[in-house]
């Protein structure tokens, strides 16, 4: 099988129907041969199966997925479904990037629509004589032609009906010409599109959005975006999209205008965090049209190197104050008056002074070394901190502060606790099977039911050993009238 050449920017289900209709092949036997499944719904812009065309027709998969679908948008800036959208798109399971909700369905009232520009239909049955739908104009939420800046004309698709011969588009006489900003937003997203041809984009969107907008000065010192001001610049930039001051007129401009005030209206609290959980690929083209208003500038954006002087000074001051704090605590002055000089808190004092072996003065009560030693040996034989704290006369605190002073103490009594545990869902299970040897595992279940789930949530390997075997099941054959 030969498909027909691709011409620019045309999209994959274009070749397909245009296939169809020079072969004369019937659409449910094709999708039978290609996909093994008259049942084969092929999505306009993201079409999957993929690589059983490729196969069919010796060609690249990767090359037609990167040139004449929109997958490469999608790839750039939903950097986390990347696997999910290449699997699905490649393999005869296109469905799946819908499944679980991790991208849109782009529907109107159940139906699905194509859209084209008069006078590209016209140019294109000129040039090459028919007419194809071109890959741009199906972005979802563009309204206006990349070239000739009037609206785009759309129709509607019927479910499972994608797929049809005589599907091309037709040169009307009715031209409405677009605003403005329709126009740029619309080159914009030509241009990106034009140059996604890699397979792999090392852009870190999250930096790159943060970079360029503390370099229009929507960042403070503190690095807080400017929410208040980037919001209002925003929306003023927006303020007659789509189609300027006219009122929409088909389904394709509500669903523009109702994501660009969803993504404004959501946006005041924290708009990038807002806009890396959304998957709208249409929200991050407005605020990279907004940011950047040329493409080759978004690809080829240049981070600023920040001057990290104040960082290293910060560290250096950091660890002089911390070497005053030292230095006062080895004088012999009690931690009272560390306290009144320094201004922090004793708990910090005392938690610094231990971490550095450093014996500390104070008033209420002296923890000498025979104590520290006393208290670390009490804490080796598992006893609890508060009855620790009660035979030495201190806090409950103050012992948790020594515990944690000392390596590898902490952990240890974790796993003694963690053996202890263990050993008495060991014995509750071990003597409830002494007492009734002949029970079942329901049963032992049911009586020692937190044993039992313990054992099995940390002690898989030793419950399985120690219950009884399962019964097999029983059927009952019951005679056919």
């Amino acid at each position: 099988m030969v498909l027909p050449y691709p011409y620019p920017d045309e999209l994959l289900l274009s070749r397909l129907i245009r296939y169809l209709r020079l072969s004369g092949e019937q659409p449910s036997s094709f999708c039978l041969r290609t996909f093994n499944s008259r049942r084969v719904s092929l999505h306009p812009f993201l079409t999957g199966g993929i690589s059983p065309i490729a196969s069919m027709t010796n060609e690249d998969p990767d090359t037609i997925l990167y040139t004449q679908t929109l997958a490469p948008l999608f790839l750039f800036f939903l950097p986390k479904y990347r696997n999910k959208i290449l699997t699905s798109l490649l393999s005869n399971k296109g469905i799946n990037i819908f499944k679980g909700k991790p991208l849109p369905t782009f529907s109107h009232r159940g139906s699905r629509i194509l859209k084209w520009c008069s006078i590209c239909a016209k140019e294109n049955i000129y040039d090459y004589g028919v007419s194809y739908w071109h890959r741009t104009h199906q972005i979802p939420g563009l309204t206006s032609c990349y070239k000739h800046n009037i609206k785009l004309s759309f129709i509607k698709l019927l479910s499972r009906k994608q797929l049809i011969d005589k599907l091309l588009p037709i040169p009307n006489d009715e031209i409405t010409y677009s605003s403005t900003l329709d126009f740029r937003l619309s080159s914009f997203c030509y241009e990106l599109l034009s140059n996604l041809k890699n397979k792999e984009s090392n852009i870190n969107l999250v930096l790159l959005y943060k970079s360029r907008l503390d370099e229009l000065g929507f960042v403070t010192k503190n690095g807080h975006l400017r929410t208040s001001k980037m919001m209002s610049e925003f929306e003023s930039s927006f303020k007659y999209f789509p189609d300027g001051n006219k009122a929409p007129t088909n389904e394709e401009y509500d669903h523009s205008q109702y994501i660009f005030s969803s993504f404004s209206n959501n946006c005041y609290l924290h708009p990038l965090r807002y806009l890396l959980q959304s998957n709208s690929v249409f929200q991050h083209l407005l605020l990279s049209h907004w940011l950047f208003d040329d493409a080759k500038h978004l690809l080829q954006y240049d981070f600023p190197i920040k001057n990290n002087k104040h960082v290293h000074k910060s560290k250096e001051s950091d660890y002089k104050i911390k070497q005053h704090y030292l230095t006062l605590l080895k004088s012999g002055s009690s931690l009272s008056e560390v306290h009144r000089q320094t201004g922090k808190s004793k708990n910090y004092l005392k938690t610094l002074a231990l971490n550095n072996g450093i014996t500390i003065n104070s008033k209420p009560h002296f923890i000498n070394k025979e104590l520290h030693h006393r208290i670390v040996k009490l804490a080796k034989l598992n006893i609890h901190r508060h009855r620790i704290a009660e035979q030495c006369g201190i806090s409950s605190g103050a012992v948790e502060q020594i515990i944690s002073s000392e390596k590898g103490l902490a952990s240890w009594r974790k796993q003694c606790r963690f053996e202890s545990r263990r050993r008495c869902h060991r014995v509750c299970i071990i003597r409830y099977r002494q007492k009734y040897p002949l029970t079942i595992r329901k049963e032992i279940k049911k009586n020692c039911y937190a044993s039992f789930m313990w054992l099995y949530k940390h002690d898989h390997q030793w419950l399985e050993c120690n219950l009884p075997p399962p019964t097999k099941v029983k059927k009952n054959n019951r005679s056919k009238a």
